[in-house]
């Protein structure tokens, strides 16, 4: 079987976090192909082809680029075969990706992985997608019930929405020390950590108020053991943030490692992990921090409080307070208990969210569409 992986482009993210997984743990009868509109070579983009994957760019310029547009149909015409499904991901490249395949012996499914609908441009390509999924046969994987709620709202047809969250491999995550030991970690701070790109969605802002709460809660000498470490692309630079750190005094109590490739390796160096996202759907980086065996807190937006099992270290997304009242509950826990929270995390991880379980329901949905292609 050949599946072709259509993307807006192969930056680091959550969509491509999950690319990577399955083509690492799918077996040799599987050939994964990914061809990204955009041309940029990133990272992720040699890593594929170092593991003997074919990776195509087309280059399409602006959204909509006539000449990229053509080579995109040209690589897909090329690709497609009696044993070929296409797996587009994102509204972007679910909505050229069936264009591309029209008219070819190729089943087409699309990934959306969002809890709130896009706005914007973004957000006219959404509408557009919920139209053609309504007379085609198109089949939708959504990674949380949330998106499938707000999909279904937005005009997607019911039927063809199939929920399948993110799978993980619980191989790595293990820490090293080196790395924790250059990025200034110290074992004798209480560390806790945010991993997300900049987007006001995301609530940084929110979570440094919750962080700078704690002084009113804790003994000093906590207090002055307490930092906030952000993972992530600009976090550092946005003006709200640079304002909330002169608003709250913090100092040198928060810090920022920028955007990192090296996350499973240093999330285990922290204490705790903090997910204060006013939206989400399926969240890969609280998914990460469980099976680093950390003690999480989260909001309530997507499915995290269903990823975390319970509700009692969940906050009311958009909430400071309820938020750093979570967190106090955290830090109030022994060490012992921390560590137990955390690897209760793990085991709830790799028990629901098995990278195996969710490459085997892929290819599921993909021999399925297959034979009732072939039967015709």
């Amino acid at each position: 079987m050949r599946v072709i992986h259509v993307f807006g482009a192969l930056f680091q993210g959550g969509a491509e976090s999950q690319l990577e997984r399955i083509i690492d743990s799918s077996d040799d009868s599987i050939e994964h192909v990914v061809v990204s509109l955009k041309s940029a070579e990133t990272p992720l983009a040699k890593r594929l082809r170092l593991k003997g994957v074919r990776v195509v760019m087309c280059d399409i310029q602006g959204a909509f680029g006539f000449w990229g547009i053509l080579r995109l149909r040209r690589t897909i015409k090329e690709l497609c075969g009696p044993s070929t499904v296409m797996q587009c991901w994102m509204y972007h490249a679910n909505l050229l990706g069936w264009f591309a395949a029209a008219g070819l012996s190729c089943p087409v499914f699309w990934n959306i992985r969002r809890s709130l609908p896009p706005a914007g441009f973004t957000g006219l390509i959404s509408k557009l997608c919920a139209f053609i999924s309504r007379f085609s046969k198109v089949r939708i994987f959504c990674n949380s019930f949330s998106g499938i709620e707000t999909h279904k709202e937005q005009g997607y047809r019911e039927d063809s929405l199939i929920y399948l969250p993110n799978g993980f491999d619980g191989n790595g995550f293990v820490g090293d020390p080196a790395k924790c030991n250059d990025t200034g970690i110290s074992k004798n701070d209480i560390n806790l950590v945010c991993v997300g790109r900049y987007d006001p969605i995301k609530g940084h802002r929110i979570l440094i108020e919750a962080f700078s709460l704690q002084e009113n809660f804790l003994p000093k000498g906590t207090w002055d053991r307490l930092k906030l470490y952000f993972i992530g692309r600009e976090v550092e630079y946005a003006k709200d943030i640079q304002r909330a750190l002169k608003e709250f005094s913090l100092g040198g109590k928060v810090r920022f490692l920028g955007e990192r490739e090296d996350v499973e390796e240093i999330l285990p160096c922290f204490d705790m992990f903090c997910l204060p996202s006013i939206s989400e759907g399926f969240p890969n980086v609280l998914v990460e921090a469980m099976l680093s065996g950390l003690p999480c807190v989260a909001t309530d937006a997507g499915d995290s409080a269903l990823i975390l099992g319970s509700e009692e270290f969940v906050s009311v997304p958009g909430n400071p307070s309820t938020m750093a009242e979570k967190i106090h509950k955290l830090l109030m826990l022994d060490e012992f208990a921390r560590s137990s929270l955390g690897k209760g995390n793990r085991r709830l991880v790799l028990d629901r969210y098995s990278i195996k379980k969710t490459v085997a329901q892929y290819l599921s949905f993909y021999q399925a569409a297959i034979f009732e292609m072939s039967a015709k």
